[in-house]
């Protein structure tokens, strides 16, 4: 091509023939159709990146929660892990126990807080996982799973002992 526009400028040839002006715009109409591909997939991966985010601060708020109820039963004097059932289980941020009918409700959004009791249904769920693998050692394992775009999910684990014996 460049030897062609020199070409032109020595030889003082007249125009371009019809066949590299097709070229050219199939290149450029590649490339544009390229650049439009790449941006649609960024903004696909942003908004993947971003529920996934919030998936795992719901999974750690979970975590949180367990522990919470943990530590507000040795302040108060009770069975450290009162509460702390095997089973699968649901609690938002303003709970002070473990739900069994959240552990399958979506949470709401109220614009601030995802909880059960007020907003707009969210895409996230919540599970709560309770195992005791000992006397003095609880298993917790959050699960937030979403659908949007495909099936996903976020796992935390972490075990909780009665430390205060």
């Amino acid at each position: 091509m460049l030897s062609r526009i020199r070409n032109l400028l020595i030889n003082k040839e007249k125009g371009f023939t019809l066949i590299e002006i097709l070229t050219a715009i199939f290149f450029i109409a590649v490339i544009i159709t390229g650049v439009l591909v790449l941006y649609q997939q960024i903004i696909v991966w942003n908004e993947l990146s971003l529920y996934k985010l919030t998936a795992l601060y719901l999974a750690q708020e979970g975590i949180e929660i367990v522990r919470n109820i943990r530590d507000t039963n040795w302040i108060e004097g009770e069975s450290w892990d009162k509460g702390l059932a095997v089973g699968s289980w649901g609690a938002d941020y303003q709970s002070h126990s473990l739900v069994a009918d959240y552990a399958t409700s979506s949470l709401l959004f109220d614009g601030n807080f995802y909880n059960y009791s007020s907003g707009n249904p969210s895409i996230f769920k919540r599970e709560i996982k309770i195992e005791r693998p000992t006397t003095d050692k609880i298993k917790v394992t959050v699960i937030v799973s979403w659908k949007k775009r495909g099936d996903h999910q976020v796992k935390v684990e972490e075990f909780l002992y009665n430390w205060v014996q």
